[in-house]
């Protein structure tokens, strides 16, 4: 039942927070995001907002693996929907990474 899902989610207003936390989360285990891109859409007949995050990160595999496990732990209503990595150059521990993230809030009654 939508309901039940949707109550189970995060409200809109919470969204500032959401996107603190994500870059907070990522300080947290070393991870470097230059520049994100956000973009939110109306879902599930207006009752939800999914938000989409994009975010080119660098960090080494283990923190890159632990910050966005914290983030989707941390986060009912977050998915990951993309994650890869490339490694800069042979012996370099740094990975650059693409990630899509979409998180949905419940809108307001």
């Amino acid at each position: 039942d939508a309901q039940v899902l949707l109550a189970r989610f995060d409200t809109a207003e919470r969204l500032p927070d959401l996107v603190e936390d994500v870059h907070r989360r990522a300080a947290e285990f070393s991870i470097e995001i230059e520049q994100a891109e956000y973009r939110a859409q109306a879902d599930l007949g207006g009752r939800a907002l999914r938000c989409e995050f994009v975010l080119p990160a660098r960090g080494s595999y283990p923190n890159l693996r632990n910050w966005l496990t914290a983030v989707l732990h941390d986060h009912r209503g977050a998915t990951l929907l993309e994650f890869s990595v490339r490694r800069a150059g042979e012996g370099v521990g740094q990975l650059d990474a693409h990630v899509r993230l979409a998180a949905y809030l419940r809108s307001a009654p």
